[in-house]
């Protein structure tokens, strides 16, 4: 506990309390030498505080998640002991929080949960409070997917990362694969080779997901353009042309079976596939077709040219936002730092299942116990927040297809990203 309490005494001492009440939004600014514990603006006022000088605090946050968000309040309020703390937790569920948020600023919550996707529009009604209070170290402490879905197109980090959820993992049969296998799908491959087994996977059969994990692994982007339909697309060069060339030699050595998700569980029963790429969803029924055997990973590398390259994914991040206009925006940063920092993910974890994207809290044992939860953490590492367009989908499906395929019309690969890319765009 002392060791919680030097923590926030520090955070006051180097960053101080902004204090301007429900009529402009907050500018947090360094206090004068010797001022730990002290709130001030940049005027260098004294915070406005409530006549008893009670610090009250409103948190919104899912109703399934209210009494472990006040047992976690409660612990912030304990290790606080010299402020006059009374923070009131209200369930307002995640998906209508921006709405009720931007219905009336004014009276909305001290802070509160939003999704990624909702964090660029309320950014840009000035309904976010950008952290200003050690904002690079919280993008460090947790996983750069989730660091950049806090983050503004303009650059400023808006909210803090809470945790993660996302798709696709790797389900296998640890009597056939080695966890070191699964590291590789060219490694995969050989060993299901030997065997006359064989790994699914639903590329040409998805809407596109898969295919972008390939590309975003090489830290290729499509990302939606201003009117949410059109993307920057850069996939057509010749890093994409290696990525391409890289399916193909995997779907060239026929150990690949491409499906839809339906059809590969059903193969995977029948005990045609020895591994497949699925959904955490897939979950009970893996674990009744593997039985004893039942194993999970990461998404494992695939090899493009001369690099080893680590599938990406798709994810959705919970973020924790202040409000612009608290009476207390410093405290109020402040307790939002609290409730998501590495501590108290894994113990939200324990809870309610969602991952944790904080780097160590990640690791920890309580997530690699479980086959499904430790994979999903592992992949949280190479996840990157959803900012496509609405044309990516159509355009990579059709390109899914043809690599699935074996590239059928033996169309050049520059041809081929020329054309999905256009779509893409939108053009």
């Amino acid at each position: 506990m002392k060791k919680l309490l030097l923590f926030l005494t520090a955070c006051i001492a180097a960053f101080g309390m902004s204090a301007c009440g429900k009529n402009q939004p907050a500018q947090t600014t360094l206090p004068p030498a010797g001022a730990a514990g002290s709130a001030v603006t940049e005027t260098a006022q004294p915070e406005e505080t409530e006549p008893d000088d009670t610090v009250r605090l409103t948190v919104w946050v899912n109703q399934s998640e209210t009494e472990i968000t006040e047992e976690m309040t409660e612990a912030f309020r304990q290790a606080f002991p010299d402020a006059a703390f009374e923070i009131t937790v209200e369930g307002v569920e995640q998906d209508s929080c921006r709405e009720k948020v931007m219905d009336s600023l004014m009276d909305a919550a001290d802070l509160f949960w939003i999704s990624d996707r909702d964090l660029q529009a309320m950014a840009e009604e000035k309904a976010l409070q950008p952290v200003v209070m050690s904002p690079e170290t919280i993008r460090k402490r947790n996983f750069d997917g989730a660091s950049e879905a806090a983050t503004g197109q303009d650059g400023t980090l808006y909210a803090y990362p809470a945790s993660g959820s996302g798709d696709p993992v790797l389900y296998y049969n640890s009597g056939i694969f080695t966890k070191e296998d699964v590291q590789s799908l060219e490694a995969m491959c050989s060993k299901a080779a030997e065997g006359d087994s064989r790994i699914g996977w639903s590329l040409g059969f998805d809407d596109g997901t898969l295919l972008y994990s390939f590309f975003a692994g090489a830290g290729l982007r499509v990302e939606a353009s201003e009117d949410g339909k059109g993307n920057f697309c850069d996939w057509d060069c010749p890093e994409g042309e290696a990525v391409c060339r890289g399916i193909l030699e995997l779907t060239a050595t026929g150990a690949m079976v491409s499906a839809a998700r339906e059809e590969l569980l059903s193969q995977a029963e029948s005990g045609a596939l020895a591994a497949w790429i699925g959904s955490a969803e897939d979950r009970a029924r893996a674990e009744k077709i593997l039985g004893e055997q039942f194993a999970c990973a990461k998404l494992p590398a695939f090899q493009a040219g001369d690099r080893q390259i680590q599938m990406a994914s798709l994810a959705e991040f919970d973020l924790v936002a202040v409000n612009p206009y608290s009476d207390h925006v410093g405290y109020a940063m402040m307790l939002a730092q609290w409730l998501t920092d590495g501590e108290n993910q894994l113990l939200r974890y324990e809870k309610t299942g969602k991952i944790p994207v904080n780097r160590e809290a990640a690791q920890s044992e309580k997530l690699a116990g479980d086959p499904v939860d430790g994979a999903m953490a592992a992949q949280m590492a190479y996840a990157l927040a959803n900012r496509i367009g609405s044309n990516y989908w159509e355009s990579a499906a059709a390109l899914s297809k043809a690599l699935s395929e074996g590239n059928p019309g033996e169309q050049p690969l520059s041809v081929l990203l020329d054309i999905a890319a256009a779509g893409m765009s939108g053009k």
